[in-house]
C-alpha cells in the first residue's frame, strides 16, 4: 500500500496548486485511503477535513515549520 505523506494543498501558493475536491477524488479513484497535507498555514483544515470525509479518505494535517535563524549583530 502506497501512502503520500507530504501532499502540498493550493493553500501553500508556493508549492502547489492543487484543491482539495480535485485531489480527494484523485485519491479515491486510485484506491488510496490516506493521506498527509503539509501546509505552511493552517486555513485550509476545515475544509480539507470536510472534504476527505465526504470522500472517505483519512487525513492526517500537518504544519510545515521552517526555521529562520536571525543574526541580530549584522
Amino acid at each position: 500500500m502506497y501512502y503520500n505523506l507530504q501532499v502540498h494543498s493550493a493553500y501553500d501558493l508556493l508549492n502547489s496548486t492543487i484543491k482539495y475536491e480535485s485531489l480527494f477524488l484523485k485519491l479515491a479513484r486510485d484506491n488510496q485511503k490516506s493521506v498527509v497535507i503539509v501546509d505552511p498555514n493552517m486555513y485550509g483544515a476545515i475544509k480539507a477535513h470536510k472534504e476527505s470525509k465526504k470522500a472517505g479518505i483519512n487525513l492526517i494535517q500537518g504544519l510545515e515549520v521552517k526555521p529562520r535563524i536571525w543574526n541580530w549583530f549584522s
